[in-house]
């Protein structure tokens, strides 16, 4: 599960996407979400953002019970997932560069996240 300054990223992603209306949602540069944020836009938060969409891609969240009514074992499990797919400009600098117009980052949600958002 997403913890600490990781939780801002969906958070972020469900209000653009609710903004665009679509599961696809495009930006331009990372600093957009530092802005909105209101964090300092230096290299050391940047990195952690781009780490932190990492981190939030990679996690699936497992719910489930384990009942056991006479004497029957029943599994009732779930997994989650937040995106389908991200494609995202990283930059090697120590600051983010200013945005290139052919650079759009996308992240398209899950159907389950965009569902519970939409």
């Amino acid at each position: 599960m997403p913890y600490g300054q990781d939780r801002l990223i969906p958070i972020w992603v469900a209000t653009i996407a609710v903004r665009q209306r679509n599961r696809i949602v495009r930006f331009g540069a990372a600093s957009q979400i530092l802005d909105f944020f209101r964090l300092f836009k230096d290299g050391k938060r940047y990195r952690r953002l781009m780490e932190g969409f990492q981190r939030v891609f990679g996690a699936t969240m497992f719910f489930g019970t384990n009942d056991e009514p006479d004497c029957e074992l029943v599994l009732d499990w779930a997994r989650f997932h937040s995106f389908d797919h991200l494609h995202l400009w990283l930059h090697k600098a120590e600051t983010e560069p200013a945005p290139s117009p052919n650079h759009e980052n996308c992240a398209v949600l899950s159907e389950a996240f965009h569902d519970e958002i939409d």
